[in-house]
């Protein structure tokens, strides 16, 4: 758990959250006491088997498999509902370029609802994935902009 914890770590804030010390903006010392103090308890009591299914849902989640042709670009233009895509600019599961090119493509997509719209708005900041999840007191703009973005696509 670990070991999980730590390189998940890696994973969940972008290199510039580091690189700027920005955890020192959620009163962090440094690098490794963000690791200690953050990452390492929300994992110890974790369930590794849980942890395992997570990564293999990882590795094995893909739209285009619902589908005969297997083919992504079709998978999403099938969907039917509108779509709010948030990814953050430093976010290194969700990429902006991944993200920009499946809005690229959900705006094409053919429906018979004019209303049925696709909304690209990235989030500005140094938190990486966990500027997703923005229940910390460092990530008010985060929030902000979430809630801002939301509201609109909701109206």
């Amino acid at each position: 758990l670990r070991a999980f914890a730590t390189i998940y770590a890696g994973w969940g804030v972008g290199m510039s959250y580091y690189t700027t010390k920005a955890y020192q903006n959620a009163g962090y010392k440094s690098a490794n006491d963000f690791v200690q103090r953050s990452y390492l308890p929300a994992f110890e009591n974790a369930d590794a088997n849980d942890l395992l299914a997570q990564i293999r849902t990882w590795k094995n989640a893909n739209i285009s498999l619902r589908e005969s042709e297997k083919n992504f670009q079709r998978a999403l233009q099938g969907i039917k509902a509108n779509v709010l895509l948030m990814p953050c600019d430093t976010d290194r599961y969700f990429t902006i370029e991944a993200s920009q090119h499946e809005a690229e493509v959900l705006t094409r997509r053919n429906t018979d609802d004019a209303r049925v719209v696709t909304m690209f708005r990235p989030i500005q900041s140094t938190s990486g994935h966990r500027a997703g999840d923005p229940h910390r007191p460092e990530l008010t703009a985060e929030l902000d902009h979430i809630q801002t973005n939301v509201h609109e696509l909701l109206l």
